[in-house]
This record gives structure tokens, sequence and C-alpha cells, in this order.
């Protein structure tokens, strides 16, 4: 049986590490499990829809953060950095999802990522438009850090560790 998963919307101006801190208190104190979500401000522009900043989820183990990184001004580069091998990929012939686990460089900068997952996922939809691809799914591995991208979300790319409490 699933647990009921406590859902608030919390402070926009957060740090990842206050957000840890109010989970693990609330997770104790009302004894479930809980997720915290954060939009970005908009303020400046407030006749923009809000896109999640941060999703901070309760586990056994800790709390799992999840930092959205929006850019719907991203333009697709398809001059990849160094060699992004797509030869660990799997493609459901159900639901037409091509997933591709990508080990990269460290040290390059989210909107680099972002414009070149873009990219790759532009060149890969367009040289393999006979293989019926609905969607693409990037995991991505940059040092430490693990990135996802969806070609549903064009514009956003995660960001997901483990903060271990316990």
């Amino acid at each position: 049986m699933k647990k009921e998963v406590l859902e608030i919307v919390s402070d926009s101006a957060s740090t990842e590490k206050e957000l840890v801190e109010e989970a693990v208190n609330l997770k104790q104190e009302k004894r479930q499990e809980v997720a915290i979500l954060t939009y970005y401000d908009s303020v400046q522009e407030p006749d923009l829809k809000k896109e999640l900043n941060y999703k901070a989820e309760t586990t056994d183990e800790g709390v799992k953060i999840t930092n959205f990184y929006h850019n719907a001004n991203t333009v697709s580069d398809t001059a990849l950095s160094k060699q992004w091998d797509v030869s660990q990929n799997n493609f459901d012939l159900v639901t037409g999802v091509l997933t591709i686990q990508l080990t990269i460089e460290e040290g390059l900068g989210v909107d680099t990522i972002l414009t070149q997952s873009k990219g790759l996922i532009d060149l890969l939809m367009t040289y393999n438009a006979e293989k019926e691809i609905q969607a693409i799914e990037l995991e991505i591995k940059s040092g430490k850090e693990q990135y996802s991208f969806k070609s549903v979300t064009a514009d956003t790319l995660t960001n997901t560790k483990m903060v271990y409490t316990n």
C-alpha cells in the first residue's frame, strides 16, 4: 500500500538546506512522508506561468532534492562538447520512448547541458524520423551530478540528489 504524501508549497526564497530541514521537521511533526514544492518567484513578470524551482521529497534514507532549471528561450545547440555517447539506450516499442544514459564531462554549466541536450534530441529525432520515436529521455551523469532531460519538456533540465539524514 502506498503511503499518503503530504504536499506543501513553500516560500520561493528557501535554499536547498532550508528545504531539507523543513522537510525533515514536517515529516517528524506530521508522521508521514512530505513533498515540498517551491516555484520561481514571478513578481517581476506576474503574467508568466509559475515554474517549479525545487521539489524536496522525504524518504526512509533522507530527502531527495530535485532542482528544475527552466529556460523557455533555450536554443538547440547541435555542436556537442566532446563525445556524447548515445550507445547506452533503450527504446520501448510500446510507448515509443527512447531512454539514453549519458556520461558527459564535468564542469559544463547548466545552460550548456540544457542547450546541448535539446540539440542532441533534435538530431536524434531528425535522423531517426522513421523509427516512430514519440519522446526521448536523457539520463545524464556529469561528475557527481545527475541530470534528466525529457523531450516533452524541452525547456527544463532537472538535477536530483539525495541528502542523507539518517
